[in-house]
């Protein structure tokens, strides 16, 4: 009696097992909660990085996460090279998350919230990009911008030196703000450029800096400029 309440056990288990398996598994579409559904494109690796050493993701392995307007947890990726959010379907398929509107929030389930945003990089060019929201007070939010490039592989000059393979090279991270009325901008380098930002608040900003020793490149010290940013009404 007790064997067969133990197979029965181990099936209703394995049935379990295997369900939640296929429930993982997707196609190649998106079942969205508004009742439609969205196409997703199959992943294909370029061959430049192929031989390439390190990696181009922020994460070892795929996550679960939940997508905004997708009914299922999804297995997701982060690829800083190419700006792409991965989606493991299961079967050994990669595919590529739809860079829209309806898909612009990953939580993964770590904890860690991807939002897909139109921004200004660096070079002042109007791009949209997936950054990791890193704190969030009164609207206001910290946004960390993730990079990797690809340096190209090295060729020995003239018979000289060694052979140095293409290799993926984290960058440091970039930070913007995004603000109540969900603009995003740089985030301030100095004080100068965040009085600029906000001219109203200059007075207030020169006291609250020099009675606060921060830097503007430090994370935990940028978490609390904008701590005090959301205190502007």
């Amino acid at each position: 009696m007790k064997k067969l309440l133990i197979l029965a056990t181990i099936s209703v288990m394995s049935v379990t097992v295997v369900s939640a398996q296929s429930n993982m598994r997707l196609t190649s579409k998106l079942n969205t909660t508004n009742g439609g559904s969205a196409d997703l494109a199959e992943k294909i690796g370029k061959k430049e990085s192929q031989s390439a050493t390190g990696s181009p993701y922020t994460l070892p392995s795929f996550v679960l996460a939940s997508i905004s307007n997708v009914k299922e947890m999804i297995l997701v990726k982060y690829n800083a090279y190419t700006d792409e959010m991965e989606v493991d379907n299961g079967d050994g398929k990669i595919f590529i998350l739809p860079k829209e509107q309806d898909f612009n929030t990953i939580t993964l389930k770590t904890g860690t919230v991807y939002k897909y945003l139109q921004y200004n990089n660096s070079e002042n060019e109007s791009v949209k990009g997936y950054m990791v929201e890193t704190t969030t007070v009164n609207g206001v939010t910290l946004l960390k911008k993730e990079r990797v490039t690809l340096i190209p592989e090295k060729q020995p000059m003239n018979g000289y030196g060694s052979y140095a393979p293409p290799r993926y090279d984290k960058q440091s991270e970039e930070y913007y703000l995004l603000l109540k009325n969900n603009k995003v901008v740089s985030f301030p380098k100095n004080k100068k450029k965040l009085q600029e930002l906000f001219p109203e608040q200059k007075e207030k900003i020169d006291t609250y800096l020099k009675q606060n020793d921060l830097s503007f490149k430090k994370e935990n010290d940028m978490v609390r400029l904008t701590q005090f940013v959301a205190t502007f009404s």
